[in-house]
């Protein structure tokens, strides 16, 4: 890293950065900038991006030689033992017929990205079941019902005690894996949210994964990155559409339930009059996905009984105000 900072031509012709450039590219202060120069492992993904852009080199490649650097520091140092790696069960799916068995995502890996801009990693799908074929949702197709797989060697990396080559090759890897849900995406996007997620990492050879739970959060992380487009109109999916829906047949029920509140309010706790008050409100979002879809006139109701609607409003508002009288809070003499 320090060679890269030495080759950089100014544009006045002299070589070299300022400390004061290379602490704002790289968001650490210049005393840490000090330290980390020759050891590079500390700096987060997203700083070594930042420098990267400013010495106007591919951030895949600074990458690359950044971890060189870092293997061969620690091949020069001796190892230290550390605490004993959890096992876990593996996170992917088993591979189908047409599939191949996980592979490593490898220094040559890396080295595609310099070149081309875009990892050449192969999918990151589960082995290959010893037993029977298995198709991607889980089911044998044939063979016996028994399935034996493979004994899973990964263990867990905490982000914050991975070295600078393990979260390279995760974000290499990551990338591969997503490559569909967003192409445009530049890299260093997906360096900054991998930091800001600091998930822990499974890694098995030169293969780093995710938990399932950590890669869906790192996908919605991803999906509202600004340098993707704003889709309008928006586009709803499957799952929306069912929550909608569900959301829609409460706040009906809610509305029936209005009636038996108002004929005897005290025979209600406070939690059961709470729920019912705010799904009676209504719900904007759920319209909106309802009409997305050409459902809306399916929870069609009588103009009394639209959610939110003046008829429905006043009902809550006088529920509410009667609970207000009767607190301790509102004076006796006018409660009359």
């Amino acid at each position: 890293m320090r060679q890269h900072i030495e080759a950089y031509v100014r544009p006045d012709g002299n070589r070299g950065l300022q400390v004061r450039e290379l602490a704002r590219a790289t968001h650490v202060s210049a005393a840490t900038l000090k330290l980390v120069l020759d050891r590079p492992e500390l700096l987060a993904m997203n700083s070594l991006v930042g420098l990267a852009q400013l010495l106007t080199i591919p951030p895949a490649q600074l990458l690359i030689d950044v971890a060189l650097q870092v293997s061969r520091q620690a091949a020069a140092t001796p190892h230290q033992i550390g605490r004993k790696p959890s096992l876990r069960q593996r996170r992917t799916k088993p591979a189908n017929a047409a599939q191949p068995a996980t592979e490593s995502v490898t220094a040559e890996t890396l080295a595609s990205v310099a070149a081309t801009g875009a990892v050449a990693s192969p999918s990151h799908q589960g082995p290959q079941a010893s037993k029977a074929t298995i198709s991607r949702v889980g089911y044998a197709t044939s063979g016996p019902s028994t399935v034996d797989f493979p004994e899973d060697l990964a263990v867990r990396v905490p982000y914050c005690e991975a070295t600078f080559q393990q979260k390279a090759l995760a974000v290499a890897s990551l990338q591969q894996e997503l490559k569909d849900h967003f192409p445009p995406l530049p890299l260093p996007r997906w360096a900054t949210e991998l930091d800001a997620l600091h998930p822990d990492l499974w890694i098995e050879g030169q293969v780093v994964e995710l938990d399932y739970a950590d890669l869906t959060q790192l996908t919605q992380r991803l999906a509202m990155a600004p340098e993707l487009p704003m889709i309008d109109p928006p586009v709803y999916n499957h799952r929306a559409r069912y929550l909608a829906r569900r959301q829609a047949e409460y706040t009906q029920q809610a509305i029936a339930a209005l009636a038996e509140l108002e004929q005897n309010p005290s025979a209600y706790g406070p939690d059961t009059r709470g729920l019912i008050l705010k799904l009676a409100i209504g719900n904007g979002v759920v319209t909106e996905v309802l009409q997305a879809f050409g459902e809306a006139d399916n929870y069609a109701q009588h103009p009394n009984q639209v959610p939110g609607g003046a008829t429905v409003n006043e009902r809550l508002f006088a529920l509410h105000w009667q609970k207000i009288k009767a607190s301790s809070f509102y004076p006796k003499d006018a409660r009359q």
